[in-house]
């Protein structure tokens, strides 16, 4: 892992000092730290070393922090500070956040989750992803790795860094583009196990793009596994446009056949034949 604190040094003019290393990012390196003056635990996200110096990656990080700010909600990562220090003869640019003592979904995956659980977050999921909604924010990178557990059982979802930033067409992943330039362009734009059809395409993202996104991380509650899997980006691009989705109730007959049924339909390959909003999906899961 690349590092640019060590435990016990302290940063803000000594108010948080470093515990731990925690992990790491495509953009970011993440800090278990004290808040000495209030002496409770805190996170600090760090834009990586290597992108100190370009400018796009410093807004993309800034703008998480702006975005996810706004968004003060049960189920979303809390943003307290967005700070700028040297350290060392370069700019330091971090975000002071919740700390979260859990770990994230796709640790907790591995080791198996429950229906019942898996049921409980995808309610406090679509709750966080309904609330961003309304405020005219869209995620854009839903995935395992950034939904952390709270002390409490409870999930949040953060790394709000790619939130809004697609306006207009992307190039199409499909027949015109090599892997590599595929993938330089998913690290931009989202993850590609989770990206919805439209976004292979290079279509405008909306609302029901986030809904495939939860889709796909639903059925990898509920069966350890994302539906697709491929060795390149083209590859997996093309199963999200063309593959059905597998049968979930087929994989574990514990399922229930609504929730096999809602989340094929959130995966629709046509946005169109999705479910429209979060409310409609929410009425779906507090029937079962």
């Amino acid at each position: 892992m690349s590092t640019i604190y060590q435990p016990t040094d302290l940063i803000a003019q000594g108010r948080y000092e470093i515990i731990s290393l925690i992990g790491e990012g495509g953009a970011g390196i993440v800090y278990q730290c004290i808040d000495k003056p209030s002496n409770t635990a805190v996170a600090i996200k760090v834009l990586r070393p290597e992108l100190i110096e370009d400018k796009k990656q410093i807004e993309i990080f800034r703008q998480e922090a702006r975005l996810a700010a706004k968004l003060l909600h049960p189920n979303i990562v809390g943003i307290y500070e967005i700070n700028t220090e040297e350290w060392q003869g370069k700019q330091i640019h971090y975000l002071v956040m919740e700390y979260l003592p859990g770990g994230n979904l796709t640790t907790k995956i591995k080791s198996g989750v429950r229906v019942s659980e898996s049921l409980l977050w995808m309610k406090q999921l679509l709750d966080a992803i309904s609330f961003a909604h309304e405020q005219g924010i869209i995620h854009q990178d839903i995935k395992s790795a950034n939904v952390f557990l709270d002390g409490n059982g409870s999930v949040k979802i953060g790394d709000f860094g790619l939130a809004r930033l697609i306006t207009g067409n992307a190039p199409s992943f499909v027949d015109k583009m090599t892997d590599s330039q595929a993938r330089a362009l998913a690290q931009r734009m989202g993850t590609p196990a989770y990206m919805s059809p439209e976004l292979c395409f290079g279509e405008i993202q909306d609302e029901r793009s986030d809904i495939y996104s939860l889709g796909i991380l639903f059925f990898e509650m509920l069966v350890g596994k994302v539906p697709f899997e491929a060795p390149g980006m083209i590859e997996l691009a093309r199963l999200h446009i063309s593959k059905p989705v597998p049968s979930l109730c087929r994989i574990n007959p514990a399922i229930p056949q609504m929730l096999d049924e809602m989340i094929k339909r959130m995966l629709a390959k046509d946005k169109n034949e999705r479910f429209q909003s979060i409310k409609q999906i929410k009425s779906v899961i507090d029937s079962l």
